[in-house]
């Protein structure tokens, strides 16, 4: 039997949690007047653990945080310990695009596994070069795209899904088969940290309504400059659909001003959009590891 151990990035989870793991246990947490982390597990740790996790907001905090409770679990006797991090920080940078650049994926995945956890289940984390290999964790990073289907199902024929770039093409493509919907991506090209140019969609949309999904939704550039353009071309009814909504700024006011007619996150960050329950697809994943 697992024991479910929440940190603090996961509180917002623990109604939830509770209906799929009744025997959870909360860390104890606190931060010193110099803004150190101070950690306790005040209950005795059994052999297999489960940390829930979520690395939003205060990802340097949430990461030390993690870490010191794998160690701790580990030294207090935990034998097998897996995480399910919902929204795990630092994967964008995934690979060294100008020289000297820190490639944060695979520093934070080797520090989560030189710390002892041996199992992460992670939600769309950005691993568009390829799914990173390390010897003594096994990575489950699933894609949300279909299990976002109930919220668009009484969707007619003359709509589409689309990706707001190449990358979440695919997510495009899981949500449009479940729909039954043609699917495609635009153009974009990254100009800054805050920047994008929008070029071109890949499929018409004039006269239908569009379903835009991606991985997240950060400072809404992105989903903003994808709705100016999708309208430009002909475009009717917008919806939103994206894993992670960190809405950073003024993100929200920027997207419905533009007049969207539905936005549907999970809740993996706490949003008002987080619509789209995680813990099923946890439950489940946890439950395949069991038979193992």
């Amino acid at each position: 039997m697992v024991q479910p151990i929440v940190l603090s990035g996961a509180l917002h989870l623990m109604n939830s949690i509770q209906k799929y793991f009744p025997n959870t246990k909360v860390a104890e947490y606190r931060y010193f007047p110099d803004n150190e982390l101070y950690l306790r597990f005040p209950f005795k740790i059994e052999d297999h653990v489960l940390i829930f996790q979520s690395m939003y907001g205060e990802p340097d905090k949430r990461l030390i945080e993690t870490l010191f409770a794998i160690h701790t679990l580990k030294d207090l006797g935990a034998k097998d310990i897996s995480a399910a991090i919902t929204y795990l920080a630092y994967t964008r940078q995934d690979r060294r695009y100008k020289e000297g650049e820190a490639v944060s994926q695979l520093i934070t995945l080797k520090m989560l596994r030189d710390a002892g956890l041996h199992r992460l289940l992670t939600f769309d984390a950005h691993f568009h070069a390829g799914m990173p290999s390390f010897e003594g964790l096994e990575i489950r990073n699933m894609k949300l795209a279909p299990r976002f289907k109930d919220f668009f199902k009484d969707l007619n024929d003359l709509s589409v899904v689309i990706g707001p770039d190449d990358d979440a093409l695919e997510l495009a493509k899981l949500l449009s088969i479940e729909l039954g919907l043609e699917h495609g991506f635009i153009e974009k090209k990254r100009l800054g940290d805050k920047d994008v140019e929008m070029r071109s969609c890949s499929i018409d949309v004039a006269g239908k309504n569009v379903i835009i999904i991606d991985d997240m939704i950060s400072t809404g550039t992105t989903i903003v400059e994808a709705i100016k353009l999708l309208k430009s071309i002909g475009a009717k009814d917008i919806y939103i659909a994206a894993t992670h909504g960190l809405f950073v700024s003024n993100s929200i006011e920027k997207i419905t001003l533009l007049g969207v007619k539905k936005i549907v996150t999970s809740n993996s960050i706490p949003n008002p959009y987080a619509f789209l329950d995680l813990l099923p697809s946890i439950h489940e994943q946890v439950s395949k590891w069991s038979e193992q």
